[in-house]
């Protein structure tokens, strides 16, 4: 936690140690984002921009390579690949003055996310999730709820759900497309 000490002088002092009593009364916020480039991860992004406005809150993006790499060339390769990715939406915390920071780690994805999230001192984390049917959900639960079941945190699971997969006018039915003329 940071605390703020302001010295001024004259009549600024009461508008400071206000501002001081402020900031020490109420730490800023840090918030994981589990960010993968998927529909879902930027729409837990969006959602944790929101949160952290008016400097609320930090937030910590973090991109899980699951491949266990042995080779100093190729992990350096994954690890830039992910750097890549994460800088692309770091331009988007920028534009909106949230302090932020990034991490490439390696492991299996919620295990990895809940670590990060206790290693950076995170006070909660926000991950994406799709619409998936509840057969798959029996057969192998999403990383989602895997991280939900094992965070010490609060864990808030943003759904992205896909309303169509194309606008082309031919793939809507000819009944729907008909209606319209």
């Amino acid at each position: 936690m940071y605390y703020h000490a302001l010295i001024a002088s004259g009549s600024d002092n009461k508008a400071l140690s206000a501002t001081a009593r402020r900031n020490a009364a109420a730490p800023e916020r840090k918030l994981l984002v589990a960010f993968d480039g998927s529909p879902a991860a930027r729409c837990a992004l969006e959602y944790a921009i929101e949160e952290a406005g008016d400097g609320k809150a930090a937030i910590h993006m973090v991109y899980v390579q699951t491949a266990v790499i042995e080779d100093a060339v190729l992990y350096g390769s994954h690890r830039q690949a992910g750097a890549d990715l994460l800088k692309t939406m770091t331009a988007q915390l920028d534009f909106h003055g949230i302090r932020h920071t990034t991490d490439v780690v390696f492991g299996p994805v919620a295990e990895s996310i809940v670590r990060s999230a206790a290693v950076e001192r995170c006070d909660a984390i926000v991950i994406g999730t799709r619409d998936r049917l509840a057969i798959a959900n029996f057969f192998s639960a999403s990383v989602s709820s895997q991280v939900v079941r094992l965070a010490d945190v609060p864990v808030t699971v943003i759904k992205h759900k896909v309303i169509a997969t194309t606008h082309s006018p031919r793939n809507v039915s000819s009944a729907a497309w008909r209606s319209r003329i």
